[in-house]
């Protein structure tokens, strides 16, 4: 997606013109590490609990673009829903991991509204008519991988989960 590239420009250089000590790493990737610096932002301005513990190595065998399209859609999906949500509660837990052969990321928020789904379990987008583009990408790309991509709701949360399959 050419948004999510040019937003990772302007975070990176962004990054670099603030002094050390105001920057915040989450992981050593860069590219992950600069939409969740975003994101970061945006859920402290809409007074959002941001809560992430991830470990992305600065290389890793999945293709830059894909990362932050794949990051960059859930934290924006997980974000827009808790800008719809009332009250203090509202949450957004990232933990994202790999091994040698898997990258694990499971991002969690609060969530109190309805999934809609067609009749064969696909989610409608809660932002314009039609399906979800963004997440149709990120299924997409958990597919090109050999890996999947799967979302539920309990106990007044929405999960969404993506393994993928690293490659040597």
């Amino acid at each position: 997606n050419k948004q999510y590239g040019e937003l990772e420009k302007y975070l990176n250089s962004y990054q670099q013109s603030l002094p050390d000590d105001t920057l915040i790493s989450f992981c050593e990737n860069k590219t992950v590490n600069a939409v969740m610096l975003y994101f970061a932002q945006v859920a402290k301005n809409e007074d959002i609990d941001y809560d992430v513990k991830a470990v992305v190595p600065e290389n890793i065998s999945v293709d830059e673009t894909d990362l932050s399209v794949l990051f960059g859609n859930l934290i924006e999906n997980a974000t827009d829903a808790c800008k719809e949500e009332s009250g203090d509660n509202r949450r957004i837990v990232i933990r994202a991991m790999t091994d040698e052969n898997t990258l694990c990321l499971g991002i969690d928020n609060t969530f109190t509204g309805t999934l809609k789904k067609d009749l064969s379990g696909v989610l409608f987008s809660s932002k314009h008519k039609g399906f979800g583009i963004g997440v149709e990408s990120v299924k997409s790309i958990a597919e090109k991988y050999g890996g999947t991509y799967c979302a539920e709701v309990k106990d007044e949360m929405f999960m969404s989960s993506v393994l993928l399959n690293l490659r040597k």
